[in-house]
């Protein structure tokens, strides 16, 4: 039974606020504060987040102190997934604040081959026990591959506590870890600058709202440069690639090493804070932009088809245009230029003519809709999923056929689902075949037959509700 529990500090990780906990409130082994906070002593830590969910009484207190949601966004180490898909990210937080699932299977945690360690900033610990009396784990001090603290330039040091969500359950408190050292300083300014934007970017207010991926955001910020061609079509990665190793030469812990994982993040494949962070510093963008990105109303491709479709209608050619624009000659042939689609001859296609189109989709509309019926619900009850591959598979109907019976594609369409929204249907299904057969809920006897992965089980818990009550949602979400 929690008696007291200690104000959180700013910037304090969660995990030193369960350890300092521990410490006050003077239990002879960290297993009783564990049992007091999650109702079990047998938990292994990822010192981010939180990695195992509040027993109720805990939760009360806990939530009483400081929203669930302000306590992950500001009290772990959350802010770093804020590049992610932004529907992906929402339902990380939102599974989070749930306590469904753990970080490792909502958010692309570091896997890194190097041990990451538990690190602090000696000033900082230093000015902690002045101001508060006791030191704790900040989270700016372990943002992964930062290696300097913004605020005093010393060097942040590794204690012997590993970053690993296979660690021991031990709560290790600063206050009795930190011994006081002497600061080592740097003199390296670009690694003082970048960490002292990164820091910035982190402490920011993540934008729940943004709907703009930071590739395209990143591409858009290449315009004007000397990495994207005039026409806005090409850009010049290995040029940019050799300009940005050249730049960061000088920090010791640089996560880039290889022009594919630069390729990757302006493909939208790759979210690394610590790179994206990175790349935006290289390229001059604020902090703020980077926490609000805004995308220009054209792009330097559109701007560039629109210049040289003005100079054609001055009566300038190709070659010339080039030469205005200081464009290559062939993007400016190109610009502008759409292959016509050549008119298609129904009456050629087998002999249908589009009288016979229209024809066929009115006499094969009642049949395409039992069918999506018989799809929707198997003989047997269990869900399926409905989409024009299928019913094109089973009607034997030749590639594209559907494309010209709009009302047959649209009462397809009306089945339509996403996969997740699929699988809490699938779900669904299976709980209330257990409960029929009178068998025990478990994970197993949920997935198994669903051949489900535990991450999709887990990105489906949200849709639940579409298919069943609360109290039936509750009952499966328990199994986790």
């Amino acid at each position: 039974m929690i008696a007291f529990m200690p104000t959180i500090y700013e910037d304090e990780l969660c995990y030193s606020w369960f350890a300092r906990y521990y410490c006050h409130s003077g239990y002879p082994a960290y297993g009783y504060a564990l049992d007091d906070l999650f109702g079990k002593r047998a938990i292994h830590f990822n010192a981010g987040y939180i990695s195992s969910s509040f027993q109720d009484d805990a939760k009360g207190i806990i939530t009483n102190m400081i929203p669930m949601e302000t306590l992950i966004l500001e009290h772990t180490m959350f802010p770093t997934a804020r590049f992610m898909e932004h529907q992906r990210m929402q339902k990380a937080l939102e599974c989070m604040e749930r306590e469904e699932g753990k970080a490792s299977s909502l958010i692309p945690l570091p896997k890194g081959r190097d041990t990451r360690y538990l690190r602090y900033c000696p000033c900082c610990a230093t000015e902690q026990r002045e101001n508060f009396g006791e030191a704790f784990w900040t989270r700016t001090a372990n943002i992964n591959h930062a290696s300097v603290c913004a605020k005093h330039r010393c060097k942040l040091k590794n204690t012997g506590i590993i970053l690993s969500g296979k660690q021991s359950p031990r709560l290790h408190i600063a206050e009795q870890v930190i011994e006081d050292t002497e600061p080592e300083f740097t003199d390296n300014t670009i690694e003082v600058k970048f960490t002292e934007y990164l820091t910035k970017v982190f402490h920011a207010p993540v934008n729940k709202n943004n709907q703009i991926g930071i590739s395209d955001f990143l591409k858009s910020k290449l315009e004007g440069t000397k990495y994207l061609s005039v026409s806005g079509q090409q850009r010049n990665i290995r040029l940019f690639y050799d300009d940005f190793m050249d730049f960061y030469r000088t920090i010791p812990d640089n996560s880039i090493t290889e022009l594919p994982q630069i390729q990757k993040i302006f493909t939208g494949y790759r979210f690394g804070f610590f790179e994206i962070c990175q790349i935006a510093f290289f390229l001059h963008i604020e902090v703020s932009e980077m926490v609000a990105p805004v995308l220009p109303e054209k792009s330097q491709a559109e701007v560039f088809q629109e210049k040289v479709a003005f100079l054609r209608k001055e009566g300038f050619g190709a070659k010339k245009i080039a030469g205005i624009l200081g464009a290559d000659f062939h993007s400016v042939q190109k610009a502008g230029i759409t292959k016509k689609k050549a008119g298609h001859d129904y009456s050629v296609r087998k002999g249908i003519t589009r009288e016979d189109w229209g024809k066929m989709d009115a006499e094969m509309l009642p049949k395409v809709g039992e069918l999506c019926k018989n799809l929707y619900f198997n003989e047997d009850g269990k869900p399926g999923k409905v989409s024009v591959g299928a019913v094109c598979r089973i009607l034997d109907f030749p590639n594209k056929r559907i494309n010209y019976l709009p009302r047959c594609r649209s009462e397809i369409r009306k089945y339509g689902e996403s996969q997740e929204v699929f699988w809490a249907r699938k779900i669904v299904w299976s709980y209330r075949k257990l409960v029929s057969e009178g068998q025990g809920i478990s994970y197993n006897r949920l997935c198994r037959p669903l051949n489900l992965r535990k991450e999709n089980f887990i990105s489906a818990l949200g849709f639940l509700s579409l298919f069943c009550s609360e109290e039936e949602a509750a009952c499966i979400r328990e199994v986790l």
